[in-house]
């Protein structure tokens, strides 16, 4: 149940999920057999993406022993339930496992630039907790990267290696899709993981850290997190928008992602606490869970916004949403 607790399984629950919905939910429906991985394969990347991760949330404890210590002190694993040494071989495992799949099914798929994918997500998770996660925001910059590269992943490899000549507008409209769902996933986990920073500013202060809270200060940092969430609400309000007439997309992006970015923004502001930061943060989490079942929820209409089929009577220009 430690080893359980210390990869974050519910965390990698949600990268499975997501990128089921991005294959199932977008690439199979519309490009039918214009895809490159079989079943097997896609579980195999799957595979990959979450032992990479498992292993970034190991270093990730291994080298915040001390602080969280301080931080959280009933959530401490490492150097508690499991010893330090067999936690990194664990995480070696787990590392090389997830980096080797990657591996194997880039160079399957005939793109092993794509297999260097989980390659360069491993790399960055080692500098993240060796270093980066102790400067201000390019730490949370990473994380926020990576969060959406889990999205965009699957289209990368379901979609870039089976492009032709015929099908290659259709995937550009599907690419652009899956890019727009990455883009709010890096926008949600930053604003989120420098939620975490203002959570996390007493321990960080004692261990010497310079997050971002510490450099410029709770308020300032509050104010990048409105910033960024003000961001996030304006390109929603544009995607309802396109919508034309209100329908039940409009009523979901309102109720379920609207609204509680605002409330996130005055929750961030009135927050003083550990705790209350521990709330806005899993507010931050609901949102982006709400966010990547919108996949659901747009069903048909998704595809007929940004693509119209070559046999059609009229067929207008693709018109392309603004993503982050």
């Amino acid at each position: 149940m430690h080893y359980l607790r210390l990869i974050r399984w519910p965390n990698l629950l949600i990268i499975a999920f997501s990128q089921a919905l991005v294959r199932y939910g977008i690439i199979l429906p519309f490009m039918g057999e214009n895809h490159a991985m079989s079943h097997s394969m896609f579980i195999a990347l799957v595979c990959s993406t979450i032992l990479v991760a498992a292993g970034g949330y190991i270093i990730n404890d291994h080298q915040d022993t001390a602080v969280d210590k301080v931080n959280k002190p009933n959530k401490v694993i490492v150097g508690r339930h499991i010893k330090p040494s067999t936690a990194m071989n664990f995480y070696y495992i787990l590392t090389f496992l997830g980096v080797g799949i990657g591996l194997w099914l880039g160079y399957t798929l005939g793109n092993i630039k794509l297999g260097l994918i989980p390659l360069i997500s491993a790399s960055l998770l080692w500098v993240y907790a060796y270093n980066l996660k102790q400067t201000p925001f390019l730490g949370n910059l990473v994380i926020a990267i990576l969060s959406g590269l889990v999205l965009l992943t699957e289209g990368l490899f379901d979609i870039m290696p089976a492009i032709t000549e015929s099908s290659v507008e259709l995937a550009r409209a599907i690419f652009q899709i899956v890019l727009m769902y990455s883009g709010f996933g890096f926008l949600i986990s930053l604003i989120r993981e420098i939620v975490k920073d203002l959570e996390d500013l007493t321990g960080d202060k004692k261990m010497h850290y310079n997050t971002l809270p510490i450099a410029i200060g709770e308020t300032a940092t509050k104010g990048i997190i409105a910033l960024l969430s003000t961001m996030l609400i304006a390109w929603l309000v544009y995607l309802t928008y396109q919508q034309q007439n209100w329908s039940y997309v409009s009523y979901y992006i309102l109720l379920s992602l609207i609204i509680p970015t605002v409330f996130i923004i005055i929750g961030t502001f009135k927050a003083k606490t550990p705790q209350s930061y521990h709330q806005i943060s899993n507010l931050s989490k609901l949102v982006m869970l709400t966010g990547l079942l919108l996949i659901v929820v747009l069903g048909w209409d998704i595809i007929e916004f940004y693509y119209t089929p070559l046999d059609a009577p009229v067929t207008p220009e693709i018109n392309l949403s603004p993503s982050f």
